[in-house]
């Protein structure tokens, strides 16, 4: 995957963010799960990172509110991303196949469902289990979302 010139800038600012939104809770999501989940992308964006946040932001999702409820969708799949990332496509793959069964049952936001089946797309292209025409549905359906143009990029480096 090529690095950005601007990704640790952005993941600074991201990480600060987080911290700040900690203070603004919802009854839905209290400060901690807010924390980890804003933390795991800063760590997604700056290359070599580990990103073990991305671990800690789901065990609080599933434990707030349990393994299949839909609002985990997006904490799985920054979890399957930093599987991805790590070269362990055979860990990430189980993690996106739940966070797309569950984006598909009951998404929360509109980009769950196209970024779920794009991570699982590219999880079963490196375990060699196809995943090309699962990638070419999330290509069409992100090009209607705005802010998944890194996403697009990743499956284009991916399958093109």
């Amino acid at each position: 995957m090529a690095s950005s010139v601007g990704r640790p800038r952005v993941a600074s600012t991201t990480r600060a963010t987080a911290t700040t939104l900690t203070t603004a809770t919802t009854v839905r999501r209290p400060p901690h799960g807010q924390r980890s989940t804003y933390q795991c992308q800063a760590e997604l964006l700056i290359e070599g990172n580990p990103a073990t946040s991305c671990i800690e932001a789901l065990t609080a999702a599933e434990g707030l509110f349990g393994p299949q409820n839909p609002e985990i969708s997006w904490q799985l799949v920054l979890a399957g991303r930093r599987h991805l990332r790590m070269k362990q496509p055979q860990q990430a793959k189980p993690l996106l196949e739940r966070a797309f069964a569950l984006a598909e049952s009951a998404p929360v936001v509109s980009s769950d469902r196209p970024l779920a089946q794009a991570y699982l797309a590219i999880a079963r292209h490196r375990l060699g289990q196809g995943g090309a025409e699962l990638a070419a549905q999330a290509k069409d359906a992100l090009a209607k979302i705005p802010g998944t143009e890194n996403t697009r990029k990743e499956l284009a480096d991916e399958f093109d």
